[in-house]
């Protein structure tokens, strides 16, 4: 099996719910972004990132897609500025991350020997795009 030493480092970055990225080396090489453990993105040469596939499918318009990620890149909230501005809702983008990143992580498990890098903290600059959690304050009359 190729991929076994790629599958080792997720099932052990999973099971320490460790942030930060996995770079892959390669080819083709690409980046794995985990948050609490879990794979919140990934991205490869060999596989359409999730802005190429919001353009190309006509969910979006070049011009929208590159003002977002002006606006929220170095902040890491492009996601949030999408959903702020109306162009696609919660439930959506969450799905079309999830098959983007289904992709790039296949095609990267296929490198199994490859070397690996690990940063720690490093997030990717979609952002988060779950449901923001408020922090609950009781008022008192």
């Amino acid at each position: 099996m190729r991929d076994v030493r790629l599958r080792w480092w997720l099932s052990e970055l999973g099971a320490a719910g460790w942030t930060g990225a996995l770079h892959v080396g390669g080819t083709p090489g690409g980046v794995l972004h985990l948050v609490g453990g879990r794979i919140a993105y990934a991205e490869t040469p060999s596989c359409p990132g999730l802005g190429e596939r919001l353009v190309a499918s006509g969910r979006l318009s070049p011009a929208a897609w590159s003002a977002a990620v002006a606006e929220g890149r170095a902040g890491r909230r492009v996601g949030r500025v999408l959903m702020r501005d109306g162009l696609i809702g919660q439930n959506e983008l969450a799905s079309r991350v999830a098959v983007t990143v289904a992709d790039a992580a296949g095609e990267l498990l296929r490198s199994g020997g490859a070397p690996v890098r690990l940063v720690a903290g490093e997030r990717h600059w979609l952002g988060e795009i779950g449901p923001q959690r408020r922090r609950c304050e009781s008022r008192r009359p």
